[in-house]
């Protein structure tokens, strides 16, 4: 009798080994199949991203070099005119006043624009997934 028991829990046993071999085999292929389809989903995903991010970059920074020179200028005849100021933390306000301006009217629109250009791709690209 022993013995039968024995041989019931050594079947049991390996009954369990080989069902969770073969659900550990059936879990380690879902896992590379996943692994496999996030790896494609990102390569495809840098591969598209990229040339718009690296034409995004390229053209503010030719916009902003642009800007910055004309910024420059307009700071440099704000801090002149207020020369005549005696009182420094006057000129010091109207300074970054005139600054706060400039780049308001300057650099934000071409930003903004650039900002407009990439959300239209990307709601043409991958639809508008945030509805509000």
């Amino acid at each position: 009798m022993e013995s039968s028991n024995f041989q019931s829990v050594a079947q049991n046993f390996q009954q369990i080994k080989t069902e969770s071999g073969t659900r550990v085999d059936r879990i380690r292929t879902i896992w590379q199949s996943a692994f496999s389809q996030v790896s494609q989903e990102f390569k495809a995903g840098y591969a598209t991203v990229r040339p718009l991010a690296t034409e995004l970059s390229s053209t503010v920074v030719e916009e902003l070099k642009h800007k910055t020179s004309q910024t420059s200028s307009q700071m440099r005849d704000a801090w002149q005119e207020e020369s005549k100021e005696s009182n420094n933390w006057r000129r010091w306000r109207r300074v970054i006043s005139v600054m706060g301006t400039t780049l308001t009217k300057v650099v934000g629109p071409p930003l903004k624009q650039q900002v407009h250009r990439v959300d239209t791709n990307f709601t043409e690209w991958y639809g508008n997934p945030i509805k509000g």
